[in-house]
């Protein structure tokens, strides 16, 4: 990362078997000219290992819509495509999700980057996506403690709870009850925003 930073600024998430759009770059190129953008993603165009099937896209959800709540929705689950992110070096939060597992590697570092700046969909180009039933995440499994874990990590980092001692105590309230509803109440990371709202 360090060799990669030097050189560039801007990098790009992408697996072997992914394939940029030939408009990608350059429609990046225009997004990131926004300093205080941290990263981008956009719609996935899936096709298999033999041939391109019926074009079937993966929408991402707009996590803007939620302004300073969609923290909230992230801690819930990973709502960013992935492949083809473009994302600003400088902000790879390499420490802190250098023990992360390897299915949980995207999700922790959007989670954590998030709170670096603004984020967004470009809805102007795609990504390829090779969907196939050896893909990783359908044979291998998420651990529930594993997700927890990365949970617990982020809402005790001090970047996290400097970031949320900085909401107006309502908001703190409503961030909140907004994991209440999500249903993460079960879990100890929901216990440590609890306590963090005085």
């Amino acid at each position: 990362m360090y060799l990669a930073e030097k050189n560039h600024s801007v990098g790009i998430f992408l697996g072997q078997d992914d394939m940029l759009s030939r408009n990608y770059v350059k429609e990046m190129f225009k997004v990131f000219q926004d300093s205080k953008l941290i990263f981008a993603y956009s719609v996935l165009k899936t096709f298999n290992s033999t041939y391109f099937d019926k074009p079937k896209f993966i929408v991402p959800i707009n996590l803007n819509v939620l302004g300073k709540f969609k923290t909230a929705l992230f801690l819930h689950g990973n709502y960013i495509t992935s492949p083809g992110v473009t994302f600003r070096l400088r902000s790879f939060p390499g420490k802190l999700i250098e023990d992360t597992p390897n299915l949980l590697h995207d999700w922790a570092q959007f989670l954590w980057m998030h709170l670096d700046g603004t984020f967004k969909i470009s809805y102007k180009t795609n990504v390829y996506y090779r969907i196939h039933p050896n893909q990783t995440t359908k044979i291998e499994k998420i651990s529930p403690k594993d997700i927890e874990d990365m949970r617990h990590k982020f809402v005790t980092s001090k970047k996290f709870q400097s970031w949320f001692s900085k909401l107006h105590i309502f908001s703190r309230i409503v961030f909140y009850i907004f994991l209440k509803v999500l249903d993460v109440d079960k879990t100890m990371s929901l216990k440590i925003i609890r306590n963090l709202i005085r």
